[in-house]
């Protein structure tokens, strides 16, 4: 979780107004703007996810990452599949 962590935040440095705002237990919370539309966010999406998934081969253990957005409560949620 935490080389996860590390790879994601550098990433988000690029990005203004994005940020990783908790960890709880095996998760991560972010909070992107808002977008135009529903999954106008998503590449960014796809590449914090390839980055932790990444983070398991450090340590020799493969990685799968789901993700989820949350648009106003955690009891609200909708997959974004990706194109």
């Amino acid at each position: 979780m935490c080389r996860a962590m590390v790879r994601v935040s550098k990433y988000l440095e690029k990005l203004p107004n994005h940020f990783l705002i908790m960890n709880i237990h095996d998760e991560l919370c972010f909070d992107f703007p808002k977008g135009k539309a529903l999954g106008s966010n998503l590449h960014k999406v796809l590449e914090i996810k390839r980055l932790m998934e990444e983070s398991g081969n450090d340590v020799g253990i493969p990685l799968t990452v789901e993700y989820a957005f949350h648009p106003s409560n955690w009891g609200e949620e909708v997959k974004l599949q990706s194109v």
